[in-house]
């Protein structure tokens, strides 16, 4: 089955790979410089966006409760404690396996299907 909630479940994993890549170049550069990775993490690059880790994780519930909400089920919940890169990739690696993990049979039809977001 090919429409276009089964693409946009392709395009999410593609993007798990993408934010994968991201932390990894982050935590090599690091690792390599000696760096507290702390600052990394609390960077922002305004003062009014969220801290990196935040972005991360709001990154992950997006397209985790977006594709759950067009599958008709109840996306996983991920406490945000996250305090390190390594913690971060294993949050998305996570969130990756479980996008993964849905039947394309619950995506058919999602272009018929009511979703209610609150």
């Amino acid at each position: 089955m090919n429409n276009k909630y089964n693409l946009y479940k392709k395009i999410s994993i593609k993007s798990y790979d993408q934010m994968l890549s991201v932390l990894k170049k982050g935590e090599d550069y690091i690792k390599e410089k000696s760096l507290d990775e702390k600052n990394f993490l609390e960077a922002r690059l305004i003062d009014d966006m969220y801290p990196f880790v935040k972005q991360v994780q709001v990154f992950s519930d997006n397209i985790k409760g977006s594709i759950s909400r067009l599958a008709g089920v109840e996306a996983p919940s991920y406490e945000d404690k996250e305090i390190s890169f390594s913690e971060l990739k294993q949050r998305i690696e996570n969130t990756k396996k479980y996008v993964e993990s849905l039947s394309d049979d619950l995506l058919e039809g999602s272009d018929e299907k009511k979703i209610k977001l609150y």
